[in-house]
């Protein structure tokens, strides 16, 4: 899960910072940028985002994905996201309430919900969101602007790819 994290921030302008060791014009970074489905990566380039996981400045978060043996991936509707909560960063709160509020002072240009105007909707491009947590109480670990962008565009029936542990 790790992995795909990476990836899926590799490709984000709000997180790449987080990567500074990819500094420059690489062939895992360019996959990234131009949305290359993680399947189709190499044993190796899985290889090296575990590397970049651990130097990340994103990896004390990522360690949450540690609490679970193994994730399975669903397919979620508007309401089973609306019933998420944030990261603590986010305040711990209700992901609809996420989305109905406003960037912290200061944070507007790294928000996701800044970021999902100019992310637009594009699930065909996207890789699936994480959560963590118990079944009564997911917490959104990864993937806020793809979420934010599927709430506000999104087709009521459409449904979004989310990764969740196995209990």
């Amino acid at each position: 899960m790790k992995t795909r994290w990476v990836y899926s921030e590799l490709g984000s302008p709000r997180w790449s910072e987080a990567y500074a060791q990819l500094k420059g014009h690489t062939p895992l970074l360019e996959k990234a940028t131009q949305h290359v489905p993680f399947s189709s990566l190499s044993d190796e380039e899985r290889e090296q985002l575990l590397e970049y996981a651990a130097k990340s400045s994103r990896r004390g978060l990522m360690g949450r994905l540690s609490n679970h043996a193994s994730y399975r991936l669903e397919r979620w509707t508007k309401t089973q996201i609306r019933a998420l909560h944030t990261t603590p960063h986010h305040g711990s709160i209700a992901f609809d309430a996420f989305l109905a509020g406003e960037p912290k002072p200061g944070e507007e240009s790294t928000d996701a919900r800044e970021a999902a105007t100019k992310l637009g909707y594009h699930p065909d491009k996207w890789e699936a969101v994480t959560v963590v947590g118990k079944r009564s109480d997911y917490m959104l670990l990864d993937g806020y602007t793809r979420s934010v962008a599927y709430m506000r565009a999104a087709p009521s029936s459409a449904k979004l790819a989310v990764w969740v542990p196995d209990e």
